[in-house]
Formats: C-alpha cells, structure tokens, sequence
C-alpha cells in the first residue's frame, strides 16, 4: 500500500517499512544530543532562529563527527565538527548565537577556556547577541541580582539511620 505526501514544491511517496528494519528487529538509531557547555535562545527569538540557521547551514545533509564530551540526564553532550575538522559548537559562540555555561565540570576545562576565548571575542566585537553591549551585565549585584543563599548543611551523619 502506497500513499503520497505532498510538500511544497514535490509529492512524496511513502511505502511501509520493510520488516526486516522494524523496531524489534533493530534497535533505535536516534540518540538525543544537546552542544555541549551552550546556552542557545529559543527558537522563536531572533538570535535563537540564527542559531539554528547557522547549525543548519553548517551541519544539515553534511557528515559531520560529533565527540561525546559529557551525559546530562539521558542526553548525550556533544561536540560538532564538519568536514574541514572545524568546531561547529565554535562557530556558534564566535557568531555570538550562543553563550558559554558557567560552572562546568572540572574535567570540561579545557574544551570551555576555548569556548570561552571565542566569546570574549564576540562581546567585544559585539557581535550576535552581543551587539547592544554585555547581556550578562544586568546580573551584576549592583542590579539588585541576589545570588539565592546555600543550602543549610544537613546536621548528623546522612548515612547513620
């Protein structure tokens, strides 16, 4: 049985999956990924639609490597690279579409102070969304920001019933 979908400018024809594929047979080959250490806009925003224009320029119907770097609750933490071995999550930062996390695990350093080095750059070429001035600024103390007080330490032993 065959049925066709149309999309805007061809017809698409769909048949059903051949059984020796199917998901008993052969497991999910679909892994949930996230860049690593980045912190992209929604979609919906301006600088979160270039984001993924960018991502899609540089990555969609290309072989690309991805370098697993960490696992985040079920979510693999991942590293682009195109053909060429350049750093997609790089051109990302340095186009000012995504910011760096902060507070990353030790072991993360090295692959952050890189990140890191192509977003001071952006800010000071106040580029993407940078282009206003330092987005960060606004949680600065002076700005009434409070950082939330920690957690009282639990008294005893936690381990002692």
């Amino acid at each position: 049985m065959r049925s066709s979908v149309t999309r805007p400018g061809r017809v698409l024809q769909v048949r059903p999956l051949d059984p020796t594929l199917a998901p008993s047979v052969l497991s999910a080959q679909a892994v949930e990924c996230r860049l690593a250490h980045l912190i992209v806009d929604e979609p919906s925003s301006e600088d979160g639609e270039e984001a993924a224009l960018l991502l899609g320029d540089a990555a969609w119907g290309k072989t690309v490597v991805a370098r697993v770097e960490d696992r985040a609750s079920g979510v693999l933490l991942v590293t682009l690279f195109d053909a060429a071995q350049s750093c997609i999550n790089e051109k990302l930062v340095a186009a000012g579409l995504a910011r760096v996390e902060k507070g990353v695990a030790r072991r993360a350093e090295p692959l952050v102070a890189a990140l890191r080095e192509h977003e001071a750059a952006a800010k000071k070429g106040h580029v993407g969304m940078w282009r206003y001035g330092d987005i960060e600024e606004d949680d600065a103390h002076e700005f009434g920001f409070r950082r939330p007080a920690p957690a009282p330490a639990p008294k005893g032993n936690p381990w002692k019933k």
